[in-house]
């Protein structure tokens, strides 16, 4: 199975504070299996607003996973996740998040695969909110990727 690869998604979002709002996530990674069903991931990306799609909140995710099967003799991979989410706004606007999610990797023969995950991210501090009212903003996106 593969202990190393590179991921690309796009995900349609749901969330905000105190009413919800639709978003639009897109970015890149890699992720690390250290032991047969234990690893670590690292992605960035942009998600973008729908009523200001020009100024995106940049994301940076640091998250552990857990497969439920090794992938040496199975193409269907089921995964939980979960960890640190960073995001800025180049006006100034910087907040931790945490984030949690399922899915599950699609390996194809030629060691691609497909990547289905459903993913929700919070945050309660902050020096900005991107919605009016308490600073507890969060969203819930549907990422579908490619794995190489």
């Amino acid at each position: 199975g593969r202990r190393v690869w590179g991921y690309v998604f796009a995900a349609p979002a749901i969330g905000g504070t105190p009413t919800s709002e639709q978003f639009f996530h897109w970015g890149g990674g890699v992720e690390w299996r250290f032991r047969p069903r234990v690893g670590l991931a690292a992605d960035m990306g942009a998600l973008h607003f729908a009523d200001s799609p020009a100024y995106p909140l940049f994301m940076l995710s640091i998250d552990g996973s857990y497969h439920f099967r090794d992938s040496g003799a199975h193409a269907l991979i089921p995964f939980v996740t979960g960890g640190y989410s960073g995001a800025s706004l180049v006006s100034g606007l910087d907040m931790p998040w945490a984030n949690a999610g399922a899915g599950v990797n699609y390996w194809l023969r030629n060691g691609r695969g497909f990547r289905f995950e459903g993913r929700y991210q919070v945050t309660r501090r902050g020096n900005g909110c991107y919605g009016a009212g308490p600073c507890r903003n969060w969203f819930v996106e549907s990422r579908a990727g490619f794995n190489f």
